[in-house]
């Protein structure tokens, strides 16, 4: 299967790290679906499948079961990263300083610190920052409806690796609202339909009413 030699590249884990894949699944096919040689399905195939995985090294084959193979990504990112954030900066504390003779360090980095699903289209991402500019990655197929808030200020989705990314500019400890801007027209509609519904309602209703020389 030429699709297979996708695993041989050396990016690769990179670029499934980067979409917050943790494992690859070759499923049992209990449907005849997937592994189809001549219009039929062919057990063979996914043998051959599984028997490739087994040799890249990278890949951590996981026992579960007879009828699935399971394998583990070595190592993956969260569904929001940062990238280019500096790592293992050194700051000297002034008043550590004045009360001792040593240098008191403190360690900084860039950090996303938590990440909550408000739904599948909306996220709020709390970071904190202390050097920026630094790009805020959101592990979901690119697609420009995705935008960033911080507070009123919006901030559109740009292509990284085939995924969304969002530049952030200031540094502090402060929450970003993610979210897909199609959503909104979604929940328009639904008023819409509703309202419609309901107004389609009532004139049944008085329709009804007249019909019956206004009685009910």
């Amino acid at each position: 299967m030429r699709e297979l030699s996708y695993f041989l590249n050396p990016e690769t884990p990179d670029i499934l790290a980067q979409m917050a894949v943790k494992y690859i699944i070759v499923p049992f096919d209990s449907e005849g679906e997937i592994f189809i040689a001549e219009h039929q399905y062919n057990h063979q195939q996914r043998e051959e499948v599984e028997e490739f995985l087994d040799t890249i090294p990278w890949l951590k084959k996981i026992k579960v079961t007879d009828k699935i193979a399971v394998y583990e990504i070595p190592s993956y990112k969260d569904h929001f990263f940062l990238d280019n954030s500096p790592i293992n900066q050194l700051r000297i504390s002034n008043y550590e300083l004045t009360r001792n003779s040593q240098f008191a360090i403190e360690q900084l980095s860039n950090e996303v610190r938590e990440i909550k699903m408000i739904d599948p289209t909306k996220y709020l991402v709390s970071l904190r920052i202390s050097e920026a500019p630094v790009n805020l990655v959101f592990s979901e197929t690119y697609d420009e409806l995705w935008q960033a808030k911080m507070g009123k200020r919006i901030i559109p989705s740009t292509l990284y690796n085939n995924l969304n990314s969002f530049s952030v500019d200031q540094a502090g400890d402060f929450e970003i609202v993610v979210e897909f801007t199609a959503q909104k027209y979604v929940y328009w509609g639904l008023v819409v339909s509703a309202f419609t519904l309901l107004m389609s309602a009532g004139v049944l209703v008085y329709l009804f009413i007249l019909s019956s020389g206004g009685r009910l």
